[in-house]
C-alpha cells in the first residue's frame, strides 16, 4: 500500500495593525457618530465624563438641545424616556438620520473611494517605510 501524502501545515502569518486602514475605519466612525447621533466620534463615548470635554446633551433632563445623544445616555436607560417634547432616544436618531441623510451617504461613498486613490498614490513611500520598519524589528505595524 502506498504511503499517504501527510496534508501540510497552513503557514502562520503574523498579525499586522494597518494604521491606513484603522485612520480609513476612525474616519467612518466619526462621520456615523456625527451625522446620527450629532456629536463626533470621541465625544460620543466621553461627553459627561471626566475625560470628555463636552458635557452631557441634556437629554435626560428632559431638554433635547441639539439632538445630540451621548453614548452615557443610551446606556442609562434614558432611550425608554421621553424629553419635554416627547420625542425619544430612537426618534431622535431618526430625525438626525432624515436631516443628514445626504451628508451620511456621500460621506460613505466618498471616505473609502478617497482611501482607496490614497493608498495608490501613496504605495511607493508606504513601501519604503514598512521596509524600513521590518528592518527595525518591528513587524506587527504596517503603514
Amino acid at each position: 500500500m502506498a504511503r499517504r501524502k501527510s496534508k501540510r501545515k497552513p503557514r502562520r502569518r503574523t498579525k499586522t495593525f494597518n494604521l491606513l486602514n484603522a485612520a480609513e475605519a476612525i474616519a467612518m466612525w466619526n462621520l456615523t457618530t456625527t451625522q446620527l447621533m450629532g456629536i463626533g466620534g470621541l465625544d460620543f463615548f466621553t461627553a459627561g465624563t471626566q475625560f470628555g470635554s463636552r458635557k452631557e446633551s441634556g437629554w435626560k433632563s428632559g431638554v433635547n438641545w441639539h439632538k445630540t445623544i451621548t453614548f452615557k445616555e443610551i446606556i442609562s436607560g434614558g432611550q425608554l424616556g421621553k424629553d419635554s417634547a416627547g420625542t425619544t432616544i430612537s426618534g431622535t436618531i431618526m430625525d438626525n438620520a432624515k436631516d443628514n441623510f445626504v451628508p451620511l451617504v456621500v460621506g460613505a461613498i466618498g471616505i473609502p473611494i478617497a482611501f482607496r486613490f490614497g493608498k495608490k498614490v501613496t504605495a511607493k513611500p508606504r513601501r519604503m517605510a514598512n521596509n524600513l520598519l521590518k528592518s527595525a524589528g518591528v513587524k506587527e505595524l504596517k503603514v
